[in-house]
């Protein structure tokens, strides 16, 4: 652990020295709770240690622990010199002054063009200006349908708007099978996820480039009415008690729902947890829904660095996790579920080899393809503090749950959201 007098107390902690490693020793924080991951950036540390002589201190901090943690270690002064973060807190540890730009890690591992595209960088790592952290993996939403049943019933998966309403009234059989299962718990956000997919396909988004809402613009509009009538077309009319984390993974596997948005990490799942359906072939992957664009929806992981006393330690450590000898058996631990943000992995053979991918290659290339060209939720115009007012927040839900249940009308059901979210923003903004 490195020794730092902090002569200022707190005040000094928040501008920035980190706690911790000796020169010989660097502190890396991530979030990869499950044991085959844990072992792989082991194994990863032990390689950079013979190589360079510096060894990696690890500690794994569960995603529900990350902000309490690095919140306690800063005014301790004992942050790492590295760590993995969500893009909600990359931003809130640049805006605390603690970490610092990537550029010097960026620099060993190549430049800005060895990622999958400059739109990633931007969409989720670029705040005011700067590179405030990297793209660690990432993965994207995609429609899985049950190609047993489309096939039975002579259909083709969906693209157009018009084609996913008629291929979830068409595949409906009330009350064993549902089309497409609409999940609206107001405590998850199966609407929000599902509805930014046919926003983004229609060219719209949740917040615009400074982080205000524009939710009640025309083309979201249009997406909330087509969500509404997919509810009315493919799912149990007023079951408003369904999760997206919490059901999902049941309701396509059982066939409940023909169909469902969700990322590559269900194949993994489904290996696991239901290996007859996974062997069968009766599980198809396709495009996300198209209007006037495609509707990329891309999840992203992020590693970032601290300022402190190893710097030039702790950029060597993130260049190093990116070497396509030790990135590719990392992403391979969780085969499917997690895909590269590099170039040179992204079109290195070595990655398809993994049994999850090969058997759905289809998936794994249109996964990359999202990666390259989407963003998330609140972040379509950009990297910014203020998505955390939209998912999660249950603002989607409750407003789907209103038309449907109470017939309120679209338009208005969208001001009151549209407001809802903006206030949640200027919330955050007077924090």
């Amino acid at each position: 652990m490195r020794n730092r007098v902090f002569a200022l107390g707190m005040a000094l902690a928040l501008l920035g020295p980190t706690g911790g490693a000796t020169a010989d020793e660097i502190e890396f924080w991530h979030s990869f709770t499950q044991p085959v991951r844990i072992e792989a950036m082991e194994a990863i540390a032990a390689k950079f240690e013979d190589m360079t002589g510096t060894s990696v201190k690890i500690e794994v901090v569960p995603w529900s622990k990350v902000n309490e943690k690095w919140t306690a270690a800063t005014a301790a002064g004992t942050l790492p010199d590295v760590s993995i973060c969500l893009p909600a807190i990359c931003i809130a540890m640049n805006e605390a002054g603690v970490s610092r730009p990537m550029d010097g890690a960026v620099e060993l591992i190549g430049g800005r063009d060895k990622f999958a595209s400059e739109g990633l960088l931007a969409s989720f790592h670029t705040y005011k200006g700067q590179l405030i952290s990297l793209p660690f993996y990432n993965h994207a939403r995609l429609l899985f349908y049950r190609k047993d049943i489309l096939d039975g019933l002579g259909l083709e998966a969906p693209r157009t708007w018009e084609d996913y309403i008629d291929v979830a009234a068409k595949t409906s059989d009330p009350p064993h099978r549902y089309g497409m299962v609409q999940m609206w718990d107001p405590g998850d956000s199966g609407a929000t996820q599902y509805l930014y997919l046919f926003m983004r396909s229609n060219g719209g988004a949740y917040l615009d480039g400074e982080g205000n809402s524009v939710f009640n613009s025309p083309e979201n509009v249009e997406a909330v009415k087509q969500l509404l009538e997919l509810y009315k077309a493919g799912s149990p009319e007023g079951e408003f008690s369904l999760t997206f984390h919490g059901n999902v993974f049941d309701l396509f596997t059982s066939g409940k729902s023909v169909m469902v948005f969700d990322t590559m990490f269900m194949t993994d799942a489904m290996k696991n947890k239901q290996p007859e359906l996974y062997a069968s072939g009766a599980v198809g992957v396709a495009r996300p829904p198209s209007r006037t664009q495609e509707g990329w929806y891309v999840g992203d992981v992020g590693v970032t660095v601290m300022k402190g006393d190893n710097e030039a330690a702790a950029d060597k450590w993130v260049a190093f996790l990116y070497r396509d000898e030790n990135y590719i058996p990392f992403l391979h631990t969780i085969a499917g579920g997690m895909y590269p943000a590099t170039k040179s992995v992204a079109n290195n053979p070595d990655f398809f080899t993994a049994d999850n991918i090969r058997k759905f290659e289809e998936g794994a290339k249109l996964t990359l393809e999202g990666v390259a060209k989407g963003s998330d939720i609140g972040l379509t115009n950009g990297l910014n503090p203020f998505a955390t007012a939209v998912y999660g927040s249950g603002i989607i839900e409750n407003m789907m749950v209103d038309i449907a249940l109470n017939g309120t009308d679209v338009e208005t059901a969208v001001e009151r959201a549209h407001d809802e979210i903006q206030g949640r923003v200027d919330r955050v903004r007077r924090r």
